[in-house]
């Protein structure tokens, strides 16, 4: 490892954005390590330096403005764009998809970076090419702090991170002795995006909750209220609420050592 990659590590550690132990993921399954980048976000020094890191590597692809996504990519965004003396715009969720307001519009034929602080699939970051192209744009590249895609992540055009982390996980099977509650299921509403498409969320939600009753260290909690709070006096070792696009948050509190 590099001396430019121990340090950042080492400024993820000292922000709190990087913690080992045991943690249950939205994915359900466990790891010996949490990386939340929101963290070092609230350390405008550490950010700074960061970018300095990642600026070299943005050399061989010159831009006229900079894009994020709210609400991840803001600050990271917005300090690439002020290192490079450039124009810094964001796009934010509007109906479940990213779009421009605020009378925020591209230039024809500027270059726009794409700034993201961690990529994990990257839908947001195709969300945002997409955009960029639309607005009659041109696509100058792609910058992260982080790649936790595995190289799973995949574009049409230049990406650059400062680091790449790609943490193991193991299932929730291979833990029985925690007990496990979900205190949210997820269940199928029937509105929003899941207006109209009834047979089609109960064909893959059905099986999923099968699966979870096959595992006797794992409880369901059907009440109205949802708060994590709660979740205390269940003698819970680890509570899980799941989110509509599972990822690599922690969604649990600490449970001890992952062996």
């Amino acid at each position: 490892m590099s001396s430019s990659q121990e340090e950042v590590l080492q400024i993820f550690r000292d922000s709190k954005a990087l913690l080992t132990g045991h943690f249950v993921l939205r994915s359900g399954l466990h790891s010996g390590h949490f990386f939340q980048c929101a963290q070092v976000c609230q350390y405008m020094d550490k950010v700074t330096r960061l970018i300095e890191l990642l600026k070299p590597k943005l050399a061989a692809y010159p831009c006229d403005t900079v894009l994020a996504p709210a609400m991840g990519g803001l600050v990271v965004g917005q300090e690439i764009a002020r290192q490079l003396g450039v124009r810094f715009l964001f796009v934010e969720k509007e109906n479940d998809k990213l779009v421009l307001r605020r009378n925020f519009a591209f230039r024809p034929g500027e270059r726009v970076l794409v700034a993201e602080d961690v990529v994990t699939r990257g839908g947001r970051v195709q969300e945002c090419l997409a955009l960029v192209r639309q607005g009659g744009a041109q696509v100058a590249g792609i910058a992260m702090l982080v790649d936790r895609s595995a190289g799973q992540a995949r574009f049409d055009v230049p990406a650059v991170s400062l680091l790449e982390l790609n943490f193991p996980t193991s299932p929730a099977d291979a833990v029985p002795e925690a007990r496990i509650v979900l205190n949210h299921l997820g269940a199928p509403m029937g509105i929003g995006p899941y207006a109209g498409r009834r047979a089609e969320v109960l064909e893959a939600w059905q099986p999923a909750m099968a699966r979870l009753a096959a595992r006797p260290n794992v409880i369901v909690d059907l009440v109205a209220d949802n708060q994590f709070a709660d979740l205390a006096h269940r003698e819970a070792d680890i509570a899980v609420r799941p989110d509509q696009r599972p990822g690599d948050d922690l969604v649990g509190r600490r449970a001890g050592k992952l062996a």
